[in-house]
């Protein structure tokens, strides 16, 4: 355990309280609840593994981003919406928008090209006047006022 009390054995402890306090948890064991963070955890890894190779090998990205997505379909299993965008968020380091191109991508519904596409509409959209993330602004526009709501 290192000297502020976090390592495996006091987040064993931390779950095992949790676990004790929860209401809804009477059929869950220690033991299955320890294999599926296990699982859960290795499911994780795996895809945060695949995003990071799809990311730098582009002419491998469309295998990648696959794999990534069945990954995240088996991760979300029986988890709700929220518990499983939350471990998204949290654990993978990925928005919810992000998540579900992936899962779309997986599933054959969208391809790459689909993403970069609505991604590129999406940016061409912007508001004339307002600058770009990167603080530049692309033409020299004279701002309008913005329709009141």
């Amino acid at each position: 355990m290192s000297q502020n009390g976090s390592g495996p054995t006091s987040t064993a402890v931390v779950e095992d309280e949790a676990r004790k306090s929860d209401q809804l948890a009477s059929e869950i064991t220690s033991d299955n609840n320890a294999s599926a963070n296990a699982n859960q955890a290795q499911l994780i890894k795996t895809i945060k593994a695949h995003i990071a190779k799809g990311d730098k090998a582009r002419e491998k990205a469309d295998q990648h981003y696959i794999a990534a997505g069945k990954y995240l379909k088996e991760l979300k299993g029986d988890l709700s919406q929220a518990e499983f965008l939350e471990i998204v968020r949290e654990k993978i380091g990925i928005g919810k928008s992000r998540t579900y191109e992936l899962l779309a991508i997986a599933d054959g519904t969208k391809t790459l090209a689909d993403v970069a596409a609505s991604t590129t509409k999406r940016s061409q959209k912007r508001v004339p006047g307002c600058p770009l993330r990167n603080g530049q602004m692309t033409t020299p526009t004279i701002p309008r006022p913005r329709p009141r709501r």
